[in-house]
């Protein structure tokens, strides 16, 4: 072992002198950190000589103060949590390689990443590239907002977790007990392992409960990660029985001269708490997660190979973080921070994650991200005062950069080939308050199968008062596509899809603006919800050859709705206002029209309804977010509340506070109703209302019987934005039939 260099510098005269430790082996950087943290020395400086540096344990250090720790020469210097596979021999009669992995323990080593030469190693995969397979599984419950819940009713642990496959998909042949199945959603992914396989029914178990049911919003594709069939040149595959790694050489390679890491800590290098710390010219890689740990949305929360938390004052320059199966970097909760020409690559799930406040990431390349947990985004910010500038972000199945946040500005960079999976996400995606997208360029953003759409910028559920100007995007037929959100002002863009249709989206949005943008189209135009945008101007097309002119598209009232159904009840609801398991098997209808039939947006309403032969029955959902404002009180057409209207003067209200009254009075004997407003409905947001109620039919004077027309209408009051909302509008109103 080389001999540690340790060296004290005399101070300038009224400044300490920085204690400077110069390393050059693993175990004496381990012991540069140990002391660090028994001591928690000022003005400690750790210079690390070129290499690359394995580290058997997690380097910790917390509380520190003037704190730096640089290569000796930037960029020659990687700590790897990682361990070495060896000992490859030729399996004869196939064209793989096969080495053991075990643990220290002797135990088989389970791991999801493997490096070739400092480069990833894709995994074996069926059916392989942009192909997927379809299982036949089927759930019909309806996809509520989220400030609303997620599912009309919850999934049973069979629609979960249990998948119907084609025979030809996975033959009785295929060994399943090492595979992965990478279930894809719409905005979110699946990787389960197989607890059982049922060759006769052709049904799998997952051990793990997938993110979505199977087959919800009818999405059914599949793939299988790490099997022997999907084995192709440059792939790898694990027995994780066996604990044997299997490579199957690229033409001409010579496994006797590759290097093979797999990563094995979850951490390589953790530093919490403290003042004034700067990390400059190393590399970080090989860290992984269990395989039971699963990110959550946005690949955020999965293992990250370098944490850095609670630091006010951190500088980080010309910092690499790579080839890990987890999430790269993570600044959580720090302040006062400037990272610059850093270089984030080839992680498992999200490579950068930012929480705090007065942040400063710019100049650096963050790319490759999501390689294992398909829902990753490139960099996920939470926090206040956040700026991501001169950013180059690509190679992302999920969102490029996903924002949370107030006052957050992500200005000036250049994304490209995100999107490249998934659905319902952005180049630059979020819930903005206050915020800025400016300058921004994105390209190459392609939609891969069918779903809810990519786009270049999307403020989505409870944006607020956030400006989207001088951003260019080329490609994407819904380039601009904001969800319940207010008062966005979308100013002074460039929107290219020449060769295609385009459609700019503020759906469920109030009070936004779409002005002074320039679009080059030579296709179809359109608008979705162009009643969310209360000011349109100066917005010019160019054609094809035609000269530019000015886009002002008509506003009209919605063309009237076409009847719904009321399900005929399977079995009696119980009115508590909690939506049971099998009491309600119909569809939820949005509430989201004013009385002249024109769109309102913003914050959430739905109604559905059952018969039997004694009662219509009908339940409300109604919600505003969480820090949205609220008036609880029993006014109608001042406080919160839903109504459900049966035409002459009967009307059946519920307010958020979960009080109810009954147009006439004396049709209230005939009514039952639970509503469950704040504090009573068990449910995070206390802005949400559930609403369970019934009218007999006695009362009503109608003779109950399928296919017979009702008119009704059903409203909602909410506050916020002065808005009552209705089914359809007031006149002539929503028909129901009796299914």
């Amino acid at each position: 072992m080389k001999a540690l260099v340790f060296a004290v510098f005399a101070a300038s005269v009224g400044v300490a002198a920085a204690a400077v430790e110069t390393v050059s082996d693993s175990k004496g950087l381990a012991k540069a950190f140990e002391r660090i943290e028994k001591s928690s020395p000022e003005k400690k400086e750790i210079v690390i000589k070129s290499g690359v540096y394995f580290v058997e344990k997690t380097l910790n250090a917390s509380s520190v103060t003037s704190l730096t720790i640089r290569a000796e020469k930037p960029g020659t210097v990687e700590i790897c949590g990682g361990v070495r596979i060896t000992g490859w021999k030729r399996v004869l009669g196939t064209p793989f390689w096969a080495a053991p992995a075990k643990a220290a323990d002797g135990s088989n080593a389970i791991f999801r990443g493997l490096v070739k030469n400092g480069q990833w190693v894709p995994v074996s995969v069926l059916p392989g590239g942009t192909n997927r397979f379809e299982h036949t599984a089927r759930f019909g419950a309806f996809l509520l907002p989220n400030l609303a819940g997620h599912w009309s009713r919850p999934p049973t642990r069979e629609e979960n977790c249990v998948m119907p496959y084609k025979a030809e998909d996975i033959p009785d042949s295929m060994d399943l007990s090492s595979a992965d199945i990478h279930l894809l959603h719409m905005w979110s992914d699946s990787l389960c392992t197989v607890e059982k396989v049922d060759r006769i029914a052709k049904t799998l178990v997952v051990r793990e409960t997938p993110d979505w049911p199977m087959g919800a919003k009818e999405k059914y594709e599949y793939e299988i990660f790490n099997v022997r069939e999907g084995m192709k040149p440059g792939r790898w595959f694990l027995d994780r029985q066996a604990g044997m790694v299997y490579y199957q050489p690229l033409p001409g390679e010579d496994v006797a001269k590759l290097e093979f890491v797999r990563p094995k800590l979850r951490h390589v290098m953790v530093i919490k708490g403290g003042k004034d710390l700067t990390i400059e010219g190393i590399a970080v890689s090989g860290a992984t997660p269990s395989i039971s740990q699963r990110p959550g949305f946005g690949g955020l929360g999965s293992p990250a190979a370098l944490i850095i938390g609670g630091i006010t004052g951190l500088n980080l320059k010309n910092v690499t973080v790579k080839n890990t199966s987890g999430s790269g970097l993570s600044l959580g909760g720090c302040s006062l921070v400037k990272a610059v020409e850093c270089v984030i690559s080839s992680c498992g799930a999200c490579a950068v994650s930012i929480s705090g406040k007065n942040v400063l990431f710019e100049r650096s390349l963050v790319t490759d991200a999501g390689l294992v947990y398909r829902a990753s985004s490139g960099v996920f910010v939470s926090g206040s005062d956040i700026v991501l500038r001169e950013n180059e972000i690509r190679n992302v199945p999920y969102s490029g950069l996903i924002g949370f946040g107030d006052r957050n500005r992500f200005e000036t960079n250049f994304i490209h080939h995100v999107m490249q999976v998934l659905h319902d996400g952005a180049a630059i995606y979020g819930l903005h308050v206050n915020g800025v997208m400016r300058g921004n360029v994105v390209k190459d953003v392609v939609a891969l199968g069918e779903g809810f759409g990519v786009h270049a910028y999307y403020a989505d559920e409870n944006s607020r008062n956030t400006i989207i100007e001088d951003n260019y995007a080329e490609g994407m037929p819904v380039p601009i596509h904001n969800h319940m959100s207010a008062n966005i002002i979308v100013r002074n863009n460039t929107l290219v899809n020449l060769g295609g249709d385009m459609v700019i989206s503020f759906e469920r949005c109030v009070g936004s603006e779409f002005t002074g943008n320039r679009i080059f189209c030579d296709g179809k135009l359109d608008t979705v919800w162009l009643d969310g945008i209360s000011k349109w101007s100066g917005n010019m097309v160019s054609s094809g050859s035609l000269p530019p002119y000015e886009w002002k598209p008509s506003r009209v009232p919605q063309p009237r709705r076409h009847a719904i159904p009321a399900v005929r009840a399977l079995k009696k609801p119980v009115l508590d206002g909690f939506f049971s398991e099998g009491e309600w098997t119909g569809d939820f209808y949005h509430i989201d029209r004013d009385g002249k039939g024109f769109q309102t947006g913003f914050s959430s309403a739905l109604v559905r309804f059952a018969w039997d032969d004694e009662n219509l029955y009908a339940t409300f959902l109604a919600a505003n977010f969480g820090n949205g404002k609220m008036s609880f009180g029993e006014v109608w057409g001042r406080d919160d509340g839903v109504e459900l209207d049966l035409g002459k003067g009967r009307k059946i209200r519920a307010f958020h506070t979960g009080k109810t009254s009954v147009l006439p009075e004396s049709l209230a004997k005939d009514v039952k109703i639970a509503a469950l407003g704040k504090g009573k409905n068990k449910h995070p947001n206390p802005n949400l209302i559930r609403v369970e109620l019934s009218v007999s039919w006695k009362a009503l004077g109608i003779d109950p019987k399928c296919e017979l027309s009702i008119p009704f209408n059903a409203r909602a009051y909410q506050s916020e934005f002065n808005q009552m909302k209705t089914y359809d509008a007031d006149f002539p109103g929503g028909v129901l039939v009796l299914e």
